[in-house]
């Protein structure tokens, strides 16, 4: 039996970067890694790839979806799909290892922080995948499990708002988060 993990990459190419992205990206497929940004994607042992342009002013928004397996070796393994799992940091039950998932959680968090900054709701992929982490880092035991329930109701109540397009409500349930999360560290860090 094979784990799966997945993997999405959202970020912005200006129309006249496009033909070169794609260029980066076949020398990427060459050597098994793609460099866009501070993101480093393996593209080796991938079972599979897609990617999407959607027009969007100034340029296109790209989103790239891999997904690896992650068969049932040994530890010290170096097959494709068992080094790029150990990169991007899955444990053995399919999960992302804590630190990776934290890690991503704080990029996330600091994306919605400036949108919201900036008087704009964030949406789509990065506050799926937020919610979606939230949840997850809320299934790992003594990582702060006392704040768990609490956390997870401001971040429902915070969802609730962005999709009711409520800027001044999700404001608040932003900094609601970002006071548990505070409490949670203090506490556990």
């Amino acid at each position: 039996m094979s784990q799966e993990s997945k993997r999405k990459y959202e970020f912005m190419v200006g129309a006249d970067e496009a033909p070169d992205f794609f260029e980066k990206l076949a020398e990427g497929m060459r050597q098994g890694c793609l460099a866009m940004g501070d993101v480093e994607l393996a593209l080796d042992g991938f079972r599979s790839l897609s990617l999407s342009l959607k027009q969007e002013e100034g340029g296109y928004k790209a989103r790239i979806k891999l997904k690896y397996e992650q068969p049932q070796h040994a530890p010290e393994c170096e097959c494709p799909p068992c080094q790029a799992a150990e990169r991007y940091g899955i444990d053995e039950g399919g999960r992302p290892k804590y630190k990776y998932l934290k890690k991503r959680m704080k990029s996330d968090f600091k994306a919605i922080y400036q949108t919201l900054l900036g008087g704009s709701l964030p949406g789509g992929q990065i506050m799926e995948r937020f919610i979606e982490d939230s949840r997850v880092m809320c299934t790992y035991p003594g990582m702060g499990e006392e704040f768990y329930t609490r956390y997870l109701e401001i971040v429902d109540a915070f969802a609730v708002a962005v999709e009711q397009g409520d800027l001044e409500a999700a404001r608040t349930r932003q900094q609601a988060l970002y006071d548990s999360m505070k409490e949670c560290h203090d506490r556990y860090k």
